[in-house]
């Protein structure tokens, strides 16, 4: 249940809009705590902005986070349910579109693909762009459409600066995976990693950090300690995994674990290796 709601329906006929959208819809609410919004199928273009509290969204086998200053972009046809943090109300205002201008972004920005497009931090111009355009829409103030125009103008061109970013980062989560299985022993810096993948190491760095909220390092970390506890739960001993991921002692591949896990790796080996 929303404990504020304001929500308008346009239609753009025979105002400066509509040569592009053929319907316009534009919300902000505010969600009271644990709130759900069961399965349900889009038939517009949405852009939903997080401006406080916080919330999960669930899209196919995928979940993202939402957190103030999270973006969510998602095309028509895909299905989705998102539920609200449970201790916190969730302050959010979205825009929903259809028609050229809908669709050209679906498929020249967003390469017509049937997922949902998450930002975890997204540019302040481009968040400032969204509410503005949610904002002209709700209160329609004088010559409000070309004001509109200009504006969503303004953020299609941000959104083809920074969109491809996420895909290059789903693409790059699993060639790091990939690397890190290939030569578990290497500690992989960013222009390694690059390097291997043929982007600069600036792109890929931001791109993991404005998308997912973590660096590649994080990565590389998560997926040598993913191998490591693999090979203990085989019964290798911390002096032989720690050799097998290249590390320098021991010792330094035990801080590292539990560093990571919050647990030695002594804990996964008395658990998953009978004696």
């Amino acid at each position: 249940m929303s404990t504020r709601r304001r929500v308008t329906h346009i239609k753009p006929r025979d105002t400066p809009l509509e040569n592009d959208f053929s319907k316009v819809l534009a919300v902000e609410e505010r969600l009271r705590p644990a709130h759900h919004f069961p399965p349900r199928k889009l038939h517009y273009l949405t852009f939903e902005l997080t401006r406080a509290g916080a919330a999960v969204t669930h899209s196919g086998n995928d979940q993202f986070q939402l957190k103030s200053g999270s973006l969510i972009i998602m095309p028509s046809g895909i299905r989705f349910e998102t539920r609200v943090d449970p201790d916190h109300e969730w302050d959010t205002c979205y825009l929903m579109i259809k028609g050229r201008w809908a669709n050209m972004i679906e498929h020249k920005i967003l390469g017509g693909q049937s997922k949902l497009f998450h930002h975890a931090q997204a540019p302040t111009m481009l968040r400032n762009s969204l509410q503005h355009a949610v904002a002209l829409a709700l209160n329609q103030p004088p010559d409000w459409h070309w004001a509109f125009l200009q504006n969503f103008c303004q953020m299609t061109n941000l959104l083809s600066q920074t969109t491809p970013t996420i895909n290059t980062t789903r693409n790059s989560i699993a060639s790091i995976r990939k690397l890190v299985h290939l030569s578990p022993n290497r500690e992989w810096s960013v222009p390694e990693l690059a390097a291997e993948m043929n982007i600069s190491p600036s792109t890929l760095w931001h791109g993991f950090k404005s998308t997912t909220g973590h660096t590649p390092a994080a990565i590389v970390r998560r997926e040598r300690m993913v191998i490591a506890r693999r090979l203990l739960e085989q019964g290798l001993s911390v002096v032989q995994v720690a050799d097998y991921l290249g590390y320098s002692s021991p010792y330094s591949f035990s801080r590292s674990f539990k560093t990571e896990t919050g647990f030695p790796p002594s804990h996964i080996k008395s658990i998953s290796v009978p004696k």
